[in-house]
């Protein structure tokens, strides 16, 4: 995808894993509109207005001074020193904008890592004592684990809900996508039409006065294989969320 030509009605953040000594990151590319400093971006079409309100965790720190940028190409987030056993979480709320015209619209999400992007960067020695002999592609793709979901909380009776939109995977809460970063990037490579309640019979579409969240949960857990395998290995990412009319 070409970042320079994402319609209004699109919101893409994009960044990159690194290891051992890294940084992660999520970078927003907006073609038009409007951006405030309470962690919270408009993407408008002229009859859609995609709302997206977004927080994150860092190892179970929320950081609540990440300021939004001026420039709209600037990092959201910037993570430094990311190591085995870290992880962090990023939230994303969904909503039509006062301005959209569309009673309701059938939104969309896409998480793209190209293979192009899964760079070995170089196989220093203790990669080449760990056994790493793949000087075109990394490791570090298939060590990231990541884990899609709705954060539509629990459903209590008929009507409530618990945990909804906390930022938090509650048992229950249905998955997206899970498995490593590799294998979740070829899952949602496409723009996979998400459901505004899943689980449940009824019309997948947010209507105006609704908002549908999205959890998303990495860590870097190498699990049995040797961490050094992926040290300087890098990974970029994209994720994009998307509104159009629920009749397109």
């Amino acid at each position: 995808m070409n970042l320079n030509d994402l319609s209004r009605r699109r919101f893409l953040a994009t960044g990159s894993f690194g290891a051992v000594v890294a940084t992660t990151g999520a970078y927003l590319t907006i073609d038009s509109g409007e951006v405030d400093h309470n962690q919270q971006f408009l993407v408008q079409q002229s009859d859609v207005e995609l709302l997206v309100n977004w927080a994150e965790w860092y190892n179970d720190t929320k950081l609540e001074d990440q300021a939004s940028p001026v420039d709209v190409n600037g990092p959201l987030v910037d993570l430094r020193n990311v190591l085995p056993g870290d992880s962090g979480r990023l939230h994303f709320g969904l909503a039509l904008g006062e301005q959209s015209t569309l009673d309701a619209a059938q939104l969309s999400m896409q998480l793209v890592a190209p293979v192009s992007s899964y760079d070995e960067n170089g196989i220093t020695e203790p990669e080449q004592m760990a056994g790493d002999t793949s000087v075109d592609q990394g490791e570090l793709q298939n060590l990231i684990q990541l884990r899609v979901w709705y954060d539509v909380g629990i459903m209590i009776g008929d009507t409530e809900f618990a945990g909804r939109c906390d930022g938090d995977f509650d048992p229950g809460e249905t998955l997206v996508a899970a498995g490593s970063l590799a294998d979740v990037a070829d899952v949602l490579s496409t723009w996979t039409p998400l459901d505004a309640t899943p689980g449940v019979d009824g019309d997948s579409c947010v209507g105006q006065d609704e908002q549908l969240c999205i959890g998303i949960e990495w860590s870097f857990d190498p699990g049995t294989t040797d961490p050094v395998l992926a040290q300087t290995d890098s990974v970029d990412f994209q994720i994009g969320f998307r509104a159009e009319s629920c009749s397109n």
